[in-house]
């Protein structure tokens, strides 16, 4: 079964989320609670799936910028600078 690695800086929905999930039979779960955090989670888990909050904000920091956001986003999607 795939590994999942929920991200959300609010424990309460990483729970709804993860509860969510073992309902369908996912069991292989991990939690990160913020997109430094899931960096280093995915480089040891490798997980088959990420979930995110406000993925379309994060999403959007790939843009190239050398803000500290934008370099977090490129180094977690491996986006080539």
């Amino acid at each position: 079964m795939a590994k999942i690695l929920v991200v959300d800086d609010a424990a309460f929905m990483r729970m709804m989320v993860k509860d969510a999930l073992s309902k369908g039979g996912y069991e292989d779960t991990a939690e990160a609670v913020d997109g430094l955090d899931a960096v280093e989670k995915y480089k040891e888990l490798h997980p088959d799936l990420v979930i995110m909050d406000e993925f379309q904000r994060f999403n959007s920091l790939l843009e190239q910028s050398d803000d500290e956001q934008s370099m977090l986003a490129n180094k977690f999607f491996d986006n080539k600078r």
